[in-house]
């Protein structure tokens, strides 16, 4: 495939070799609009297009950025330190302070935790299908994100009440997570 070609057909401007990447926190819940608005999602761009909405908050990144193109096979890799560079660009624009605070202590059991289930996400990892269950504590202080086998059926958005067991902490594209195990669900 031409250079021209793989740059219209993988969201970037033929002319300038530019693509405006988004950076928001949570994209997910707004994929099928970025779908609909002509973004592209790729791995290590996330989503991204040529002709921007100014809706959002982007980033510019340029080809010879982050890509290499061989005129003789015509073919185009990234470079290994393109997911890095765009994350560093990404973070100068997410805000730095987290809305969320750790919940509890790591390895105490907790009962009748009430919140909101927000959202759930999945990946076919080793070990089959896994889910992960986020969920906002019910002052919207703390976040619960749970990694299990099994399946719930929540709507987004409706009242839980949680037992579980306080599993560690992480940092998730800049906002405080509680990691949560042995979730059981009211």
């Amino acid at each position: 495939m031409s250079k021209i070609a793989w740059l219209e057909k993988n969201g970037f401007d033929r002319y300038t070799e530019d693509t405006y990447v988004i950076v928001e926190n949570d994209t997910y819940s707004i994929k099928e609009q970025l779908k609909a608005d002509g973004y592209k999602y790729d791995k290590v761009l996330g989503w991204h297009t040529a002709y921007p909405n100014k809706e959002y908050t982007h980033i510019v990144v340029n080809f010879n950025q982050i890509c290499e193109y061989s005129a003789f096979d015509n073919v185009v890799k990234y470079k290994l330190e393109a997911p890095e560079y765009i994350e560093k660009q990404k973070k100068k624009f997410l805000p730095t302070e987290s809305r969320f605070e750790y919940f509890g202590e790591e390895g105490e059991k907790y009962e009748g935790v009430k919140a909101t289930f927000h959202s759930q996400k999945g990946f076919q990892g080793k070990y089959g299908w896994t889910y992960i269950y986020t969920f906002y504590t019910e002052n919207d202080k703390e976040c619960l994100v749970w990694f299990t086998s099994s399946m719930i059926y929540n709507e987004p958005g409706s009242a839980v009440e949680l037992s579980f067991t306080v599993k560690g902490y992480e940092e998730y594209q800049g906002e405080e997570t509680t990691l949560i195990t042995r979730c059981k669900i009211k």
